[in-house]
């Protein structure tokens, strides 16, 4: 009997997210754990010219604490929802737009002599040839795990899969 590892659902788990395009907790069945996103960082990416953060991350407020997912061992509490909300032409748009090329770019991967369709910012001429940069953390059976990669039009500049424990943190594959 063949056991599904977190390297064979991580594709099919951001799809979720993105599909949906608002987190989701969903208990897997044949392991009742938890699986979550905690941040999606993106940098150079369309109207996004620092590093952004989207996180999962509850404050400390103690109003709905109940609400919220304890992951004990790392001493952090997740939202279970968010709403993303904003005036117009504030990046709304664009950050379901960097949701849906890094899912794409996940699931399709590149092709040898393809150009990379990422949209680096372009109202600083300094960015347009710099990499655009997207991270994942997801809690996965129990443990969370940081997948990241950096891209120009050209080529895939990084790629790296990042394990994280309570204590340390082990790079799978970079």
């Amino acid at each position: 009997s063949h056991k599904t590892t977190f390297y064979e659902i991580f594709p099919l788990l951001l799809l979720q997210y993105f599909i949906i395009l608002s987190t989701i907790i969903q208990k897997c069945t044949y392991t009742r754990r938890i699986i979550m996103l905690i941040n999606f960082t993106i940098e150079n990416w369309m109207s996004f010219k620092e590093k952004t953060i989207f996180s999962m991350i509850a404050s400390r407020e103690r109003q709905h604490v109940d609400k919220t997912a304890y992951l004990k061992k790392y001493r952090l509490r997740l939202l279970p929802v968010a709403a993303i909300f904003g005036g117009n032409a504030s990046g709304k748009t664009n950050l379901f737009k960097a949701f849906n090329f890094a899912k794409n770019f996940i699931i399709n991967g590149t092709q040898p002599d393809e150009n990379i369709l990422a949209e680096p910012y372009k109202l600083d001429p300094h960015y347009i040839t710099k990499p655009t940069y997207f991270s994942f953390e997801i809690y996965a059976f129990n443990t969370i795990y940081e997948f990241n990669f950096s891209v120009t039009n050209k080529k895939v500049l990084e790629e790296k899969l990042i394990k994280i424990s309570s204590t340390k943190e082990k790079i799978l594959y970079h």
